[in-house]
């Protein structure tokens, strides 16, 4: 037993330090929570610093899901790929975007800008969900 929680630790530190690649659900699971703890703060100018590492991490994660492509798309007949690949791209840009301001705005302590951003970026889920899931 102690042999195999060794073994998970090391192959849990292992894929952490060799940045395996996730599936996209598991990425956007971890943008969800990350989006979800900024919500909960982004008024707050105390928590400004821990809402800019939580913002780091889920712009990191949405670049992450820039290269992972929905079943929902790979399940189409073969013509009609490119187009939806195209807008899944398209959308993730734009919510990468979203992102950066959100990181500026924190920078600069405009809660009142990063609480508009965060409005924006709950309504980008709830579309990419309504378009890919």
């Amino acid at each position: 037993m102690k042999r195999l929680l060794i073994a998970i630790a090391l192959s849990a530190f292992s894929i952490a330090t060799t940045g395996f690649a996730q599936d996209l659900r598991s990425v956007m699971k971890n943008m969800g929570i990350h989006l979800k703890l900024i919500s909960n703060q982004v008024t707050d100018p105390a928590k400004n610093q821990n809402s800019l590492t939580l913002a780091d991490e889920l712009l990191k994660s949405t670049q992450e899901a820039r290269g992972l492509i929905p079943d929902t798309v790979t399940s189409l007949p073969s013509s009609e790929q490119p187009a939806r690949a195209a807008l899944y791209v398209k959308m993730i840009d734009h919510t990468a975007d979203l992102i950066q301001q959100l990181i500026d705005a924190l920078q600069k302590n405009d809660n009142a800008k990063a609480k508009q951003l965060v409005d924006s970026l709950v309504q980008t889920k709830k579309d990419g969900h309504g378009e890919f899931n």
